[in-house]
């Protein structure tokens, strides 16, 4: 056999040897679509708007200033996810939980570590969307609509506890008191701090013997996920 044909046989068995190597094609579609589904839904719009709207009264120019400022945070997210970034941080994400089901913890590790950055920069569009919605409104609007916020997650936390609704009712108007009391004490993190005292004082004063007991259990299960920080 010359070697003209052995070069052509060779490079048609490198050429089949290349065809068979798995391509990395990175997450399935669906694992990503499943991704993107979950980032969407942890930065609410339209409900949030509707309940800030419908809690503070809001109508005319104060309500087309507070609109025009969730639009904005809105395009900033959308921007960002439909992005390079954004979209980095959906396949991570993915890989992520493929790498967990796999029981892989290199992988999760490797993919955590990537994805962290990615997702403090979309954790600091969001805080800079809330804070121009805040912005918006006047001191006592902020403290009315953050106390509705405090008592709406402390709600949500005691929702196995069966409350009634005289309880629920008086825990939804202790709110702004809680956050305006940890804003003159100068508190760095006001929410955290008012939602503390309003259990505090909900567990003392509120709950029942038997409510108290469960509501020990429900803390240990959900520790300091409730306070949403």
């Amino acid at each position: 056999m010359g070697s003209t044909a052995k070069s052509v046989i060779l490079v048609g068995l490198c050429l089949g040897m290349v065809c068979c190597v798995p391509v990395d094609e990175g997450p399935p579609a669906e694992e990503q679509e499943a991704v993107e589904a979950k980032l969407r839904a942890e930065a609410p719009s339209d409900e949030m708007r509707a309940s800030m709207m419908a809690v503070l009264g809001l109508s005319g120019a104060e309500a087309d200033a507070v609109s025009a400022a969730f639009e904005a945070r809105d395009a900033a997210f959308e921007t960002f996810l439909v992005g390079e970034q954004g979209q980095r941080l959906i396949a991570l994400e993915a890989e992520m939980a493929v790498a967990a089901r796999n029981q892989d913890l290199a992988g999760v590790r490797s993919t955590t570590q990537q994805a962290t950055p990615l997702r403090e920069a979309l954790r600091k569009i969001l805080r800079d969307g809330e804070q121009a919605i805040l912005d918006e409104l006047t001191p006592s609007q902020q403290i009315h609509w953050q106390g509705h916020e405090v008592s709406t997650r402390l709600l949500s936390t005691m929702e196995p506890l069966a409350l009634t609704a005289e309880q629920r009712g008086v825990i939804a108007q202790a709110g702004p008191e809680a956050v305006s009391q940890a804003l003159n004490l100068g508190e760095l993190n006001p929410s955290a701090a008012a939602f503390l005292a309003l259990e505090r004082w909900v567990e003392s004063d509120v709950l029942n013997e038997e409510q108290r007991s469960r509501y020990e259990t429900v803390k240990g299960k959900k520790g300091l996920r409730s306070l949403g920080i």
